[in-house]
């Protein structure tokens, strides 16, 4: 992988500079289209700064050929955009237009937030697990340890677990990442039962 030498024409984006300043490596992003990024980027920042992740969080930033991805996050939190879809800001937008309700939000801003719901679940991760092993902290990302321990303490908590988006019923961890994109993209609009989701999150960041 490479440094900041893939960055080429990036950072004269406002959003993409903050993380640049934030130390985090760009790595073969040089043929994606700078406007889609940026606003996906905007979506994933925003979410980080409200739930008090430092931007330093992400281990790096790169383009990706694998198929089947819009934008992701592993869970070695690195951030990785599609090359096919995001090379051009048509594309992306199509890529990130919900339909018949599947996904929760519209936008690439949306798309940016829902996935920094994946980072959040590693960070909870690290917090909650800070003696487990790699290989535990692996597994437990694998069973959907904690986002299923979250949507259990919410349905406690609304007395039911409505559904947010028909791509947020197909893995607990959408669900998760579905929510976070619906409190932080539709704000006053977004579903009551993501918001208990997203508080739920918050606290256990908190160690609560």
């Amino acid at each position: 992988m490479g440094g900041r030498g893939g960055t080429s024409g990036l950072s004269s984006q406002s959003t993409i500079q903050s993380f640049l300043k934030a130390g985090i490596r760009f790595d073969d992003m040089d043929n994606l289209n700078k406007t889609a990024v940026e606003q996906s980027l905007s979506g994933f920042r925003d979410v980080l700064h409200d739930m008090g992740i430092p931007l330093s969080a992400i281990n790096m930033i790169s383009g990706t050929d694998e198929k089947g991805e819009i934008m992701g996050v592993n869970g070695f939190n690195d951030l990785v955009f599609s090359k096919r879809v995001y090379s051009s800001l048509d594309k992306a937008k199509e890529n990130s237009e919900s339909r018949n309700g599947y996904f929760v939000t519209n936008g690439l801003y949306g798309t940016g937030a829902h996935e920094a719901g994946h980072l959040i679940i590693n960070e909870i991760i690290n917090k909650t697990m800070k003696g487990s092993s790699v290989l535990e902290k692996a597994k437990a990302r694998k069973s959907y340890k904690i986002e299923k321990q979250i949507i259990r303490e919410a349905k406690k908590t609304y007395g039911s677990s409505p559904q947010i988006s028909g791509y947020g019923q197909t893995k607990p961890s959408e669900t998760i990442a579905e929510a976070v994109a619906d409190v932080y993209t539709n704000k006053s609009k977004a579903n009551p039962y993501s918001r208990v989701i997203v508080d739920i999150m918050k606290k256990k960041l908190k160690g609560k």
